[in-house]
């Protein structure tokens, strides 16, 4: 389908008819010049829904659009984005996914371009599964059901097995593009297919034998190797395959797990029983959807290590495929697992491929920003921004903009002179003026703000990057944007998920087989586990707990007293860990969590250090139990709080004072405890008086004739890359980094 008006015409090249995965040329000619006009794309699946997508442009001088060279200005994407129209397509039902199950007929793409709310152009791209001499054959052989394609041609070809669980029936779509590339392939069913059952609570191999089987009888594959392609649950039920079926080459594994999952494996006397999950373990998200991520059960984990499948036993090779961003289960963390079980048996059959989020970039005009060494980077570290392609002395604004778990936005801006040669170089150039002035290399980071007055940025998922999106605004109009990816989650750091006896959190360890020192993490207004600040101190070289103890799981929503014993199981099974086995353990708190790890410091035996931020001296808020010790908390005064002039409450000065009477009982006697101290403070804490307090800590220590101690103010030594050698913690993350590398 294709028409045009008003000698307006969109033109697919090379063709209007491609391959189903094949990119087109999208251009639009016969605009006027510098007309703004929309392109919209639809598609409705096999199931009647539309997916829909579209884009702004703006056309050159001469009435062009070429989405190969000019960005989109808005809509469901921006910037340059040959093929935004397609892989931008959404429904309006959301989370669902684009189904096509008849690979005879083509997928049809409409494509219109719309001015002032009429369809001026429009064309239709037929986007072909089944390329020209591919053979499509039903299979009903003995048990077998599924569906073969062989290419044209009398081979031989290289056989693949393509399951697919969730479906049951075959998946001929990416069967089907497969055997365009010169592979035959059997995509196979197993349930809910004609007359299979209708849901296996159990596989047995022998099925999938039989499917092999047939492969290979086939004239085309005889004597060729046959491989298997697989994902999500589908991935573990191909490395049992590979592992106890004879004669498969490779494997393909896409986002799977390591270990069997959800139901038995059977092989001759063989049983793999699965692993399990815990509903529990299922968070809402803000939209209201369940997130399953962490629910199924740590296959290294005592009760998950039976379903752990022995892949080093299999004769042939391994592609393993992980997402990042995949949050029906941790697939990131047993791609590691698998190929680190591999390597463990001397095996280098293997090969780990990461499809981390694209990189959004676009620069128009000649216009480009960079981010160096790389727009992706690990969470704390900093960038040099850099643009160039100005005009000499030209004047922009460059704006930087996150979006935190919770959906608020936050946001920063400056303004820059571009120098003689129009570049703008962040190390080197001073803001004039925005969020901040000033020579700022990481002003548009630091300075990110939400219109909310007072909240906090949310990250609480720690295995996908957090996006700030920077661009280069000249009159009110985006020339150039880039997309930095901040990860908080380091290659081979491990992310574990603790429901051990009564203690709840998440484990990070580093590669590797350590040793380790260990860190227990807490913070308790969250109650829940802080994972951001875990996973980077495991990115150094640490073993972390981070440890719940109220309001997340199967834990008390709001403790009204606390008992170190609890804290104490914790440290002991960081303790238990065969990575951390016989090294130090040390303590990192903040605010009320502070006094918290003070008492941990000072009861309970072999805490080597304990950082403590903004915290107090003294016991606050509940009762701490210990054995036959009670320390009382130190009370407050809600009558002495203050109105700010902007109408908040000023909380600073409401607690009572440790040194008065009624306070010196929540004191905690901190000269007992062995190990070394590190207090952070800041001079601006409002919430209470964190510098006092950390001024009578020091102060006791020294009475007591202690030297174990360093008091640093968060602006002064917070400065030095490394804060002491003699303690272990080289904080990364809890302040703001200077031009200079210095924190702030």
């Amino acid at each position: 389908m294709h028409y045009t008006t008003s000698g307006v015409n969109i033109r697919l090249l090379p063709s209007h008819k491609c391959s189903f995965e094949d990119p087109v040329h999208v251009t639009v000619s016969g605009l006027n010049p510098q007309q703004r006009v929309d392109l919209r794309s639809k598609l409705t699946d096999d199931t009647g829904r539309v997916f829909q997508a579209s884009a702004t442009y703006q056309a050159d001088g001469s009435g062009q659009v070429d989405l190969n060279r000019d960005p989109s200005l808005g809509g469901s994407f921006t910037g340059v984005e040959p093929m935004g129209l397609f892989w931008a397509l959404k429904s309006d039902t959301v989370a669902c996914r684009f189904t096509l199950t008849d690979v005879t007929r083509p997928a049809l793409f409409d494509i219109e371009v719309v001015s002032d709310d009429k369809v001026i152009a429009k064309v239709t791209n037929e986007r072909h599964c089944l390329a020209d001499g591919v053979r499509r054959i039903p299979v009903t052989e003995g048990r077998i059901r599924g569906t073969l394609f062989m290419p044209p041609g009398k081979g031989p070809f290289p056989g693949i097995l393509d399951t697919y669980v969730f479906r049951g029936g075959p998946f001929e779509l990416r069967a089907a593009l497969l055997a365009k590339r010169g592979f035959a392939v059997l995509a196979l069913a197993f349930q809910g297919y004609q007359d299979l059952p209708k849901r296996a609570d159990k596989f047995h191999l022998e099925y999938f034998e039989e499917g092999i089987d047939f492969l290979r009888q086939q004239p085309e594959v005889k004597d060729q190797k046959i491989g298997l392609v697989s994902i999500s649950k589908s991935g573990d039920l191909a490395l049992s395959m590979a592992t106890f079926l004879p004669g498969i080459s490779a494997t393909v594994w896409i986002n799977g797990c390591n270990a069997n999952t959800l139901v038995p494996i059977y092989y001759k006397d063989i049983c793999v029983p699965p692993l399990l999950f815990d509903v529990n373990r299922i968070k809402m998200t803000p939209l209201g959807f369940a997130d399953i991520g962490d629910a199924m059960n740590d296959p290294m984990s005592e009760e998950g290590l039976p379903s752990v499948i022995p892949i080093e036993r299999a004769p042939g090779s391994f592609m393993f495929i992980m997402s990042e961003a995949d949050r029906n289960w941790q697939s990131a963390y047993y791609a590691r697992l698998a190929c680190d079980r591999l390597k463990s048996h001397g095996k280098n059959n293997y090969e780990l491929v990461r499809n981390t989020l694209a990189k959004m970039h676009f620069t128009t005009s000649g216009v480009n920003i960079r981010l160096l060494p790389s727009y992706k980077c690990s969470f704390e570290d900093p960038v040099q921004v850099t643009v160039s392609g100005l005009n000499p002395q030209q004047r922009v604004d460059l704006r930087s903009k996150l979006t935190d778990d919770t959906g608020r936005v936050f946001q920063a801006s400056a303004t820059y002179q571009a120098d003689g040669s129009g570049q703008v170089d962040l190390n080197r150039d001073p803001s004039l003026g925005g969020s901040f002035a000033g020579v700022e290399p990481m002003g548009l980071f630091w300075a990110l703000k939400a219109d909310i007055v007072a909240c906090k940025f949310t990250l609480t998922d720690v295995t996908r990057p957090a996006l700030v999106d920077i661009e280069v605004v000249s009159d009110d109009k985006v020339i150039a944007k880039v997309t930095n990816e901040r990860h908080c989650l380091a290659d081979g750091v491990r992310r574990i998920p603790v429901t051990e006896g009564r203690i709840r959190g998440t484990l990070f360890m580093p590669p590797g087989k350590g040793p380790f020192p260990g860190i227990l993490d807490t913070n308790v207004f969250r109650g829940f586990p802080f994972e951001l600040r875990a996973a980077l101190l495991a990115k150094r070289g640490f073993a972390v707990l981070a440890l719940a103890f109220q309001g997340y799981q199967d834990l008390p929503k709001r403790a009204d007293k606390f008992h170190l014993e609890y804290f104490e199981e914790g440290i002991d099974f960081l303790r238990q860990q065969p990575e951390v086995k016989d090294q130090k353990i040390g303590l990192v708190s903040i605010s009320k969590s502070g006094d918290l790890a003070l008492s941990m410091a000072t009861f309970l035996p072999g805490i080597s250090a304990t950082v403590w931020i903004n915290g107090c001296n003294a016991n606050t808020l509940v009762p701490i139990y210990y054995k036959d010790i009670c320390v009382p908390p130190l009370l407050y005064d809600i009558k002495k709080a203050k109105m700010t002039p902007l109408g908040f409450m000023d909380i600073g000065d409401v607690t009572n004072d440790p040194m008065s009477e009624e306070g010196l009982p929540s004191v905690i006697p901190i000269e007992r405890a062995p190990g070394s101290f590190m207090f952070i403070m800041s001079e601006a804490d409002r919430n209470w008086q964190s510098a006092y307090y950390a001024k009578l800590a020091c102060d006791r220590l020294k009475a007591h004739g202690k030297s174990n101690y360093e008091l640093f103010v968060s602006g002064a030594v917070l400065a030095k890359n490394r804060l002491n050698p003699d303690l272990w913690f080289k904080f990364s993350g809890a302040s703001r980094r200077r031009r200079d590398g210095r924190m702030r």
